[in-house]
């Protein structure tokens, strides 16, 4: 797949990407421990199915809430 981006939905409530596609965590930066959905953090998006490049991953730091 070539050229997916993310759009928002008709009801304009949030975004929505391809799940197949992509992966998203929480992590802890110091340790690379995945948390959980109470947890602060980085968030990391990984994508799953990039063509002619290797996969890879980004962060960044969010608060719950």
């Amino acid at each position: 797949m070539r050229g997916w981006k993310w759009r928002e939905c008709e009801e304009r409530y949030g975004v929505h990407w391809p799940e197949d596609h992509t992966f998203f965590e929480v992590i802890y930066p110091e340790t690379g421990e995945r948390l959980g959905e109470e947890g602060k953090g980085w968030l990391v998006f990984t994508t799953l199915t990039r063509t002619g490049t290797s996969p890879f991953a980004t962060a960044q730091e969010i608060t719950p809430g």
